[in-house]
């Protein structure tokens, strides 16, 4: 039985992106009636090394000065985009119960009865926007790279069959380096392009998988925080003079609030790694799918790479605003308790009761690269700055 069925279709749906990429990779959060799950993790795995070692021999050979950029642009983007989806999937998936126990603590805090008509808006509101987002990174990521798989398929069936130009080459989507002759007929080329498909598929499917993962996590975790801020607007404008019915409320408030404070810093403890790995090679991904784009002369291909520049960007744009939202969703709490809440006229119980909100969530309660700096859009600027300037120094050493 899939663990999935315990959660409500509606908080199901974010995720249900992430986890069906995931799944195609043989990677399993929230199943438990998969046979051989490890088994089939191997073989996809001991295919996927076969496939970098072809691939990592190009970025030998450019190295040694045996091949020229231009032709290897392609196989070089990806060889960083495999890299960085191994390191990631190695950090993360070794946290698989973790992941799982937070999906199912969060579930068991999300709310659908007991709100407001303004809270129930705002809970839709948010919710739509989120997933929104995630449609759209999900289908547009997964259409730029069929694209780019495809593409060189297309463009070889033109030149052989319709223009029946016998001097084309069958073309690849990627150069490798394989004990055969890849293109000695159409039936081994098939098998080969079909090997690089799927492949890259796993990669593409496992990269952004993970991301989804994390923005669904962080989603429902932000609107939480914007919920609870609601409650509290809500007890400011009660009237109850029953004080130790308003302490109830309020100590109900603290208790829903240390427990999304502790899932921040559990999904911190997961993906800080991540969020590195994300930050750094996304740095250099960007420059070098920019780059291919601006000095390929065949269009379509640069064109691609352009596509492939933009939806590494909407992932890095959107990293580093989900963790802005999250931040300052959890701030204004502290503003929001401190304005308007006359905490300095009830008796000290209270007074220390207010205080405690008050201190904890004026500290930051986001998402850290490396547990170290916080994540916001500032982030993205720098990353942005960082990418330029490698973007100009290739331009210089490639002789622009």
């Amino acid at each position: 039985m899939a663990d999935s069925e315990y959660l409500s279709k509606e908080f199901l749906l974010p995720f249900s992106f992430s986890l069906d990429l995931l799944g195609k990779c043989h990677i399993y959060y929230m199943k438990t009636d998969v046979q051989f799950p490890k088994l089939r993790l191997c073989l996809n795995l001991t295919i996927f090394l076969l496939h970098s070692l072809s691939l990592y021999y190009v970025l030998y050979l450019l190295f040694e000065g045996l091949m020229d950029y231009s032709d290897a642009s392609m196989t070089v983007n990806i060889d960083f985009i495999m890299s960085q989806t191994f390191i990631e999937a190695c950090l993360i998936v070794q946290h698989k119960n973790a992941i799982k126990d937070i999906i199912y603590e969060i579930n068991s805090m999300w709310r659908t009865t007991g709100l407001s008509e303004e809270q129930v808006l705002l809970k839709d509101k948010l919710m739509g926007r989120f997933i929104l987002r995630i449609k759209l990174i999900y289908w547009f990521c997964r259409l730029t790279a069929y694209l780019n798989l495809f593409v060189p398929l297309v463009k070889s069936f033109i030149r052989k069959a319709i223009l029946q130009d016998e001097k084309a080459e069958l073309t690849f989507p990627f150069l490798g380096r394989y004990p055969f002759d890849a293109t000695s007929n159409v039936a081994i080329y098939l098998a080969v392009f079909m090997f690089q498909v799927y492949n890259t598929m796993l990669v593409v499917n496992t990269y952004i998988g993970h991301q989804l993962l994390l923005f669904s996590i962080v989603s429902y975790l932000t609107t939480e925080f914007v919920l609870l801020k609601e409650d509290m607007l809500i007890l400011v404008k009660e009237n109850d003079s029953d004080p130790l019915r308003k302490m109830e409320k309020i100590k109900g408030f603290i208790y829903r609030h240390q427990r999304l404070i502790s899932l921040v810093n559990k999904t911190n403890d997961i993906f800080n790694a991540m969020v590195f790995s994300q930050l750094m090679f996304g740095t250099v991904t960007v420059c070098v799918f920019g780059f291919a784009a601006r000095i390929l002369k065949d269009t379509i291909v640069a064109a691609l790479n352009a596509l492939s520049t933009i939806g590494l960007l909407m992932i890095l744009i959107n990293l580093c605003d989900h963790a802005e939202r999250m931040n300052g969703a959890t701030s204004e709490i502290s503003d929001l308790t401190y304005n308007n809440i006359i905490w300095y006229k009830g008796d000290v119980t209270y007074q220390k009761t207010i205080l405690f909100i008050i201190l904890r969530a004026q500290r930051s309660c986001s998402l850290t690269s490396l547990k170290y700096a916080p994540v916001t859009l500032n982030t993205f600027t720098m990353v942005l700055k960082t990418a330029w300037s490698f973007f100009s120094l290739m331009s210089t050493a490639y002789g622009d």
